[in-house]
């Protein structure tokens, strides 16, 4: 099945715009509600581990496709965006101003050149249990 998610624009493979793929093109998603629920399932999906950051108000600078999505409401585990939609396709009353991005964690253990810029911008209660999940893995070799 296509791919029909991704990010773009954003520092490391793991953050950027949120992009969906609808109808033969790449679009946006509107940051009306958008939190960390939706985040998480982003974050998932694409293999890049928890949220740090759901922004909004196009972060990563703004598309140029159509605007698919406003008002996604995760709630709970969902496997997939598309089971937290609210509102048909395209149905929207926003601009691109308004692009929804996210910062996910798994930019940091992928990427270890990025993880202490990583470390410095999420939460500090994280930030610890990152740090003895890098020191296991670092010693196990």
């Amino acid at each position: 099945s296509h791919k029909y998610i991704r990010l773009m624009n954003g520092t490391n493979p793991c953050s950027g715009r949120v992009e969906v793929f609808y109808n033969d093109t790449w679009g946006t998603i509107c940051d009306a509600g958008w939190d960390l629920e939706d985040a998480e399932v982003v974050c998932r999906e694409l293999g890049c581990g928890k949220p740090f950051k759901a922004l909004g108000g196009a972060h990563y600078g703004q598309g140029s496709g159509p605007i698919w999505l406003e008002s996604i409401n995760c709630r709970g585990i969902k496997a997939s965006l598309k089971e937290c939609q609210k509102g048909g396709w395209g149905e929207h009353n926003c601009s691109h101003s308004q692009d929804a991005s996210v910062q996910c964690s798994g930019t940091c253990l992928s990427h270890s050149i990025n993880l202490l810029q990583c470390l410095r911008n999420s939460k500090a209660s994280r930030v610890g249990s990152l740090q003895a999940v890098l020191s296991q893995h670092t010693h196990s070799h």
